[in-house]
Formats: C-alpha cells, sequence, structure tokens
C-alpha cells in the first residue's frame, strides 16, 4: 500500500496523454501493453486510473510515442527521466554462487551453531561483504 495519496490530476494527465497516443497510432490496449513492456492487465489499470504508471513506463511512453506529460506547470519529456536502468544495471555483475564463495575470506564469515534437528545441525552464517573482494 502506497504511503503517500495518489495524485489524480497527474494520474488523469498520463491516461489522456497515453489514450491519444494510442488513439494516433490505431493501436490496441494490447499493443500498447507489449510496446511498453507491461501487461495487457497493467494497461487497463492505468487507462482506467487505477495505478500511476512508474518512472521507466513513462519514459518509455515519452521516448516511443514522442509524447510530453505536465506536472504543475513542468513539462515532462522523454530526457527528463535521467538514464535507463538497464544501462545502469549493465554495470552490475550478477556472479556465481561458487565463484563468489571461492572469493571469501575466512575473516569475512561469521558462523554460529543454532541448534540440532535430528540428525542435523541448524548453522547460521552471516558474511561481511567487502568492495574489495567482491568488486572484481
Amino acid at each position: 500500500m502506497s504511503k503517500k495519496p495518489a495524485d489524480l490530476k497527474w494520474r488523469s494527465e498520463i491516461v489522456g496523454r497515453f489514450r491519444q497516443a494510442i488513439e494516433q497510432r490505431h493501436l490496441t490496449n494490447a499493443q500498447a501493453a507489449e510496446i511498453l513492456g507491461v501487461r495487457r492487465q497493467t494497461m487497463w489499470l492505468y487507462l482506467n486510473e487505477k495505478v500511476t504508471p512508474g518512472g521507466d513506463v513513462l519514459r518509455r511512453a515519452c521516448q516511443i510515442w514522442g509524447i510530453s506529460i505536465s506536472r504543475k506547470g513542468v513539462e515532462f519529456s522523454a530526457g527528463a527521466f535521467g538514464p535507463e536502468r538497464k544501462a545502469l544495471a549493465a554495470r552490475a555483475k550478477q556472479m556465481g554462487l561458487f565463484d563468489a564463495l571461492e572469493m571469501l575470506r575466512e575473516a569475512q564469515l561469521e558462523t554460529e551453531v543454532i541448534g540440532k534437528s535430528g540428525e542435523y545441525f541448524e548453522l547460521r552464517i552471516r558474511i561481511h561483504s567487502s568492495k574489495e573482494v567482491f568488486s572484481r
């Protein structure tokens, strides 16, 4: 549940721009959803003013459809949303579990025996991350 109440004027402005772009391009709502990278049901929620699209969806709409959206007298177009998250995420690399475990040092591990359950011991293992180790 959102902590802030929805800005219904903002949501209505977005819906108006979305509907206009969809009509001008003779798209179905399903096609529009696919273009924006959301589910058809999510597009229905947007177009019926049930939820407000997030920044990534708004950025794609502005880029792909060439629309701009006004909020409190300020026009937002594609450039207003900053770089795409994909570009930022491309810098990070997911390590495989075994590769990460090989890089661990004993000083980074904290272990604790919690108890015994049948033939098994229950352990808590905490790993202190270190930029030196995991930033390769």
